[in-house]
């Protein structure tokens, strides 16, 4: 298993490698940011604005924007699951942007004192709080399990200090150097006792409040997330409880080591070790028939586990590619659908779907145009016949560093409730698709023709056949 180590500076724990400078940076906009800063709205933190916010704010806006993407790119996978913990432990949910001070949203991050992980646990603190630290596991690495134990660690400093500006900076230096801060400085105000804390954790707080903006006002800086490859995306989990390596997994499914490892950076050395109660086996949702296939064929003895090692399941796709094996759609949407509706339809997260098509909130417009990757497995209208291509139809920006793949999409019927007497017919007199039909008729769209006549996208229109056209758009 591959550490990353995360440098620590005078007011930045960020990566030194991910955030390194730009070669052309952009304007820094004080004016713009202070006034940002005053508009938000945070759970756990009031924001302001000082020297210490600052050097986190150019780091991520103009010295190291390259690095701010791809962490922004990286909440996709963590945001939701902290959310979903924080909120089951009655926490505030802004206290997810101490991840991003703590490792940049690392898994692997390790720092000069040893602390390791998402949320940079030292070995016996993550002991104390329930986390596996040995030769074979290191759970501080396992972005659910160590989630769950900063947020248990959070509670309790809250209860301890009853204030989350001194609870944050506890869970940075420890308690007792917080208490004895605000011995010194005979007070409770983080801000008025910062003076007597240690460096790094006087500059703590502004961190958060930093990475808090960045994760609120990237748009503004020109900042785009750099979304992780879809084999990060949409995974399944699987329970394993005879010891299995890493590279048998990869011959079984074709995945890469690479792969693999990213998404279960807990294991030490690559392999899964035997255990009555089992370990979370997380691999790309694509593989799951495979690896069920697998399991499922398994019987408790030595000799069937090396036969079928030795004939590994392959899949014929690059390997290179984490996009490749997915299909791309674009889905219309119904009166009524919701996001929540849409993720369960497609087996995807509400955050990816905001994520692939850039919806800041969660309300859908009818016949809104939404992208979604799936695998095989989720069935999706494919209209593969005439009419026009998909560009054609709508201009979206597709996020190109997702990958092209099979392009489809399906168009949700919706019945017309209009009067009979508003409408006029129009006869097919030669094979002609609905959009050359809506191209020829001034003031009629594609989707028009098909809700007035209550058709799907698919329909075959055949010489003879009549068409309502309203009347009022009629040439």
């Amino acid at each position: 298993m591959r550490i990353k180590i995360i440098g620590f500076a005078v007011l930045t724990v960020l990566s030194l490698a991910s955030f390194s400078p730009e070669a052309d940076p952009v304007p820094y906009d004080e004016e713009g940011i202070i006034a940002r800063l005053a508009t938000m709205n945070n759970e756990v933190i009031k924001a302001r604005y000082d020297v210490a916010v600052k050097s986190y704010l150019k780091t991520y806006t103009v010295r190291g924007r390259r690095g701010a993407e791809r962490m922004l790119g990286k909440q996709l996978l963590y945001f939701p699951m902290f959310e979903d913990y924080l909120e089951e432990a009655g926490l505030p949910k802004d206290l997810k942007y101490l991840a991003v001070v703590e490792s940049a949203l690392e898994p692997r991050a390790l720092s000069h004192a040893g602390a390791v992980g998402l949320w940079q646990f030292m070995a016996p603190t993550g002991r104390f709080y329930g986390l596996r630290v040995d030769s074979q596991v290191d759970e501080r690495c396992d972005p659910r399990a160590s989630t769950k134990a900063a947020v248990k660690y959070l509670k309790d400093l809250y209860a301890q200090f009853g204030n989350w500006e001194l609870a944050i900076a506890a869970y940075n230096s420890g308690s007792g150097r917080v208490i004895r801060a605000v011995k010194r400085g005979r007070s409770t105000d983080y801000w008025e006792i910062r003076n007597y804390l240690p460096k790094e954790t006087a500059n703590y707080v502004p961190g958060y409040i930093a990475a808090n903006y960045l994760s609120t006002f990237a748009e503004a800086h020109g900042l785009d997330p750099e979304l992780p490859p879809l084999d990060l995306q949409l995974t399944q989990a699987f329970k394993i409880y005879s010891g299995i390596s890493f590279e048998t997994i990869a011959k079984l499914t074709g995945l890469s080591l690479e792969t693999i490892e990213l998404l279960n950076p807990s294991f030490r050395k690559s392999v899964i070790p035997a255990s009555e109660n089992g370990f979370d086996l997380f691999l790309p949702r694509r593989v799951g028939p495979l690896l069920n296939k697998w399991l499922n064929s398994q019987l408790p003895d030595a000799d069937k586990f090396a036969s079928i090692s030795s004939n590994p399941i392959h899949i014929e796709l690059p390997k290179e590619d984490m996009n490749a094996p997915y299909n791309k759609s674009i889905y219309y949407t119904h009166h009524g659908e919701s996001l929540e509706d849409l993720s369960v339809l497609f087996k995807c997260g509400i955050a990816q779907l905001k994520a692939w098509n850039k919806i800041k909130n969660g309300t859908l417009d009818y016949c809104q145009p939404i992208i979604v990757y799936h695998t095989d497995d989720v069935i999706i209208h494919q209209d593969r016949e005439g009419g026009p291509n998909v560009n054609e139809l709508t201009n979206i920006d597709l996020p190109n560093q997702l990958g092209e793949s099979n392009l489809s999409y399906r168009f949700s019927r919706e019945v017309a409730n209009i009067k009979k007497d508003e409408f006029i017919l129009y006869k097919v007199q030669k094979p002609e698709s609905l959009f050359e039909i809506a191209m020829k008729i001034e003031g009629v769209t594609f989707f028009d023709l098909l809700i007035w006549n209550q058709l799907d996208r698919n329909f075959i229109l055949r010489p003879g056949r009549t068409i309502k056209v309203k009347k009022q758009v009629q040439e």
